[in-house]
């Protein structure tokens, strides 16, 4: 009976609860206080991540590329940085690609802005290349070899030894 009694006063609970629900106006909560916590939240993001925009960036004349990070940091220091990992594992030809599609690179409007562009070339995980391009001495000339015109805007700053035997050899660094 004590059971029989204390299901049908929580049926009771239940039902009366449910109604009163149905009757109130679901609360509407201002947008305007949700606003300014986001932006606080923005605030206090770090800047590096504030400055990674590659939206504007093209990166597809690096076809022989298996993955390109791009630090777009034109809004703090005039710069943008290129992280190129290649799909071979042949460095010196991995280095010729990456200046070959580089005069492409440095010919587009996405770029517009940066005083320098540092471009880091990998091969199986380890850097080969590092070399800062300097785009207002780039000066497009189809009569010339693309990596020359790339490297007379450059300025190389790491190079495997293996590379560097290389383009001596080749006379192209």
């Amino acid at each position: 009976m004590k059971k029989l009694l204390f299901l049908f006063l929580t049926a009771l609970l239940l039902a009366a609860c449910s109604d009163d629900k149905t009757n109130e106006k679901p609360k509407e909560e201002p947008q305007k206080e949700v606003s300014p916590k986001k932006e606080e939240v923005k605030k206090d993001e770090p800047v590096e991540e504030e400055t990674i925009d590659v939206s504007n960036i093209d990166t597809s004349v690096y076809e022989y590329a298996s993955n390109i990070e791009v630090t777009d940091a034109r809004d703090v220091n005039d710069h943008i940085t290129l992280m190129i990992d290649m799909k071979t594992d042949n460095e010196n030809l991995a280095f010729q690609h990456v200046l070959y599609q580089t005069y492409d690179f440095l010919q587009q409007k996405d770029i517009e802005g940066a005083k320098t562009i540092g471009i880091n070339v990998r091969v199986a995980g380890n850097k080969i290349v590092k070399f800062t391009v300097y785009p207002e001495k780039f000066v497009p000339n189809d009569k010339k070899r693309m990596s020359d015109v790339v490297l007379a805007a450059s300025e190389i700053e790491m190079m495997s030894k293996k590379v560097e035997k290389y383009g001596k050899k080749m006379g192209s660094w």
